[in-house]
């Protein structure tokens, strides 16, 4: 067993798997390609506002239709947006609860109140890891330092004990500037795999 107390995850990507690229594409007529999207989402205000509290769903829907001027109504914008969070990958649920057998387990998530409010509803994700960092709840989003000192005051932890898995460098960095260890992860699988190397799978 590892030394680290706390194992702290990014959900995205990392627990739960996406699907919502094809369908901004599909809304933005297919005029760009999916790596110019993702910087544009990325770099969007309206998302940024979005995930850190300060604008309600539909405020983003009508703001994130408007800035990339997407083919698509507000409510229909929300209906599907909601479920760009498809669910966990296989085997998240079975890991989860094997690792709470000996480590303390938290999330730390750029996240939304849609999204938040489905993987409650119907993943019941805050059944499986009751210990969640949530950008649109704290104020500030990864890599911003705030975001990671507030769940070291929370934690009460000295950071050395945590080990941090997100699968964006960037977060990954910010974590280790705070002192956190952190793991730059590709995918479910790879996370696994990096659990067992580290000697805590």
């Amino acid at each position: 067993m590892s030394n680290f107390e706390w194992l702290l995850f990014d959900i995205g990507g990392v627990l739960i798997e996406l699907a919502g690229s094809p369908k901004i594409l599909e809304w933005m007529n297919w005029r760009v390609d999916r790596e110019e999207m993702s910087k544009m989402w990325l770099n969007s205000d309206s998302v940024k506002a979005y995930e850190t509290g300060k604008i309600t769903t539909l405020e983003f829907a009508e703001s994130i239709i408007k800035e990339l001027d997407l083919s698509v109504e507000p409510d229909k914008f929300i209906e599907d947006f909601t479920y760009f969070t498809k669910g966990f990958y296989d085997g998240v649920e079975e890991l989860i609860r094997k690792l709470s057998e000996k480590y303390s387990i938290a999330t730390l998530s750029n996240t939304n109140e849609a999204h938040w409010d489905k993987l409650c509803r119907v993943d019941n994700f805050d059944k499986l890891i009751t210990n969640n960092f949530l950008s649109f709840k704290i104020g500030y989003m990864k890599p911003d330092k705030e975001i990671y000192l507030k769940v070291l005051e929370k934690l009460n932890c000295d950071p050395d004990k945590i080990i941090f898995f997100d699968d964006s460098i960037n977060n990954v960095e910010a974590a280790r500037k705070v002192g956190m260890h952190s793991r730059l992860v590709n995918g479910f699988a790879d996370l696994k795999k990096q659990l067992a190397e580290l000697g805590i799978l």
